[in-house]
């Protein structure tokens, strides 16, 4: 796939990097292999302390306009502990900082079915309870599908997720 496209381009340039950059490039590029090249062009070119920006999966985040992992784990996190103001305010803040708020709650929808799948092949191996993913889940879904009809992402994320959090 994409990845495997990306990293041949890396190893031909000898440019170091992290898988997770690589699958964060390939996820924004639609299936394009030339969206994804360009955009890793785009990310490399870019140094980070010095060192090629394809090492950091934050500072890949940025210039694609996604959130990192990192940021979706917290948020996991914190619907989970029912934390609604800090779930808010880093929902928020992820929104905000998004090229495409609709392409940062796919992604998101994306790593909620990684972590479903985790569970369901190795539960020792994820640290979210399967009902709260369930829950979590069925939010993402219902942002998306809302979002089609209502266009206020930003409102629909925020009440759907405070509906989650109450049945977590």
């Amino acid at each position: 796939g994409l990845v495997k496209v990306l990293t041949r381009v890396c190893t031909g340039q000898a440019l170091n990097y992290s898988k997770e950059s690589l699958n964060m490039i390939a996820s924004s590029s639609n299936g394009s292999a030339r969206t994804a090249i360009n955009l890793l062009e785009q990310c490399s070119g870019s140094l980070s302390g010095g060192k090629c920006i394809l090492m950091d999966t934050e500072a890949v985040g940025q210039i694609l306009g996604t959130a990192s992992v990192s940021d979706f784990h917290m948020l996991t996190t914190l619907i989970c502990e029912k934390k609604r103001s800090d779930s808010v305010s880093l929902l928020q803040s992820l929104l905000t900082k998004s090229s495409d708020p609709n392409n940062l709650i796919n992604k998101y929808a994306d790593y909620v079915a990684e972590l479903i799948i985790l569970r369901i092949q190795s539960a020792a191996n994820c640290e979210f309870e399967g009902k709260k993913l369930m829950v979590i889940a069925d939010c993402v879904t219902e942002i998306l599908k809302d979002f089609k009809t209502l266009q206020n992402i930003k409102l629909i994320s925020i009440m759907h997720m405070l509906k989650a959090i109450d049945k977590i």
